[in-house]
């Protein structure tokens, strides 16, 4: 298979997967869900995924990667844990990729970006199961 091919097969796979665990996080946590959007969860997951926005988004302070993740994960953290998580999630497998979606066979990847995005993602699921509130509850409740 060439290579082209392999990064929009990963890259496909992974936004699906960020998908669902946003709709499941929303559905465990629909107080998050309150925070952005009036609309349902599948509606507001289609919303997200699926407009334009450069990954921008005014409810999260317009914060995306690392930062973002972060952000959701900040026990003093308001706004949508679950949006903040999810664009960072997105954003950073997507600079990771050179800030591409799709692939061609000129397109070159490096490597040791998408083991940070590995790492960073094992750290971010580890920091989720175990970050708390200051009354010792999760800040979110896990899918």
């Amino acid at each position: 298979m060439d290579m082209d091919r392999l990064a929009d097969v990963e890259m496909r796979e992974n936004t699906v997967s960020l998908r669902l665990l946003m709709l499941k996080l929303y559905k465990r946590n629909p107080r998050e869900l309150r925070k952005s959007s009036a609309v349902g969860a599948e509606e507001w997951v289609r919303l997200v995924f699926d407009r334009r926005t450069d990954w921008r988004f005014k409810e999260i302070n317009e914060l995306q990667g690392v930062e973002a993740i972060h952000q959701a994960l900040r026990f003093d953290f308001t706004g949508d844990r679950v949006l903040s998580l999810i664009v960072g999630m997105q954003t950073m497998l997507i600079k990771a990729h050179g800030g591409k979606t799709e692939f061609y066979a000129t397109d070159s990847i490096d490597p040791q970006a998408i083991h940070n995005v590995a790492r960073n993602t094992e750290i971010a699921v580890w920091k989720l199961s175990n970050a708390r509130d200051e009354y010792g509850q999760p800040l979110l409740l896990e899918q």
